[in-house]
């Protein structure tokens, strides 16, 4: 009787998984994807490598990784959110999201502590230095131009459209470079998948679904226990107890 219910429960999971799969392709990769640290290791590696850009989306995609932000706010964010007048990124447990730049118009804490994150941005900071990008007439950075730029003078650009009388932020000149990123190096998800591999990681690493919940400041709370339940790790691991 136990072997027949576990053959039962074994084939609900392949056809769960291959349902799943199947809408993958459907809907062209459209959903954000849990991307495995192997898998990261590879996209930051080879991207830092790319003399076209690499070093910037390099900090562009530690950043998505490395914390709960969205593309609109690295659109936003400001250089000396990051950056102090020696062009120096220095850990700041007192960095916040501004209710100006974040998504949801509320302020939210986002500290910044992690030593590869900051190597990374310091990169960056120190490639637009080199290469004058928002820097002032005196060869300092210039601590009032966006963070994130596309040359020496502009960063990237939000499009705000207005539909059914509300405000509507496009972010697709941002977006584009997280595509490509993923696109050369096999990475299947969407510009989202930094937030749900942070989230996933918090809770595997036993953090409360509320204080991610917090971070991530999302309209509702539903949306991380979502993440939670269709973790793939976790998923994977029942699928292994049944075989």
């Amino acid at each position: 009787m136990a072997r027949a219910l576990n053959a039962c429960f074994a084939v609900l999971f392949i056809i769960y998984f291959v349902n799943m799969y199947q809408c993958k392709v459907l809907t062209h990769l459209s959903r954000a994807e849990y991307t495995p640290k192997k898998d990261r290791n590879r996209l930051f590696k080879n991207t830092l490598a790319d003399p076209s850009n690499g070093v910037r989306d390099h900090a562009i995609l530690r950043l998505l990784y490395g914390m709960p932000v969205r593309p609109i706010e690295l659109i936003r964010y400001r250089t000396y959110e990051f950056v102090d007048q020696q062009g120096i990124v220095k850990p700041n447990e007192n960095l916040v999201v501004r209710k100006e730049i974040s998504f949801s118009g509320i302020e939210r804490p986002m500290p910044l502590l992690d030593p590869v994150l900051i190597d990374g941005l310091q990169d960056w900071v120190n490639y637009r230095l080199k290469n004058k990008w928002g820097v002032t007439q005196t060869g300092y950075i210039n601590l009032d131009t966006p963070f994130f730029m596309v040359n020496k003078n502009n960063g990237f650009t939000v499009h705000k459209t207005i539909q059914d009388g509300k405000e509507r932020f496009s972010t697709e000149s941002i977006n584009r470079v997280i595509r490509k990123r993923f696109t050369l190096n096999g990475i299947e998800g969407n510009v989202e998948n930094g937030l749900r591999t942070w989230t996933l990681d918090r809770h595997h690493e036993g953090r409360d679904a509320r204080a991610i919940w917090q971070l991530r400041d999302d309209l509702r709370f539903d949306t991380v226990q979502n993440a939670i339940r269709n973790d793939p790790i976790r998923l994977g691991a029942l699928v292994e107890k049944v075989f």
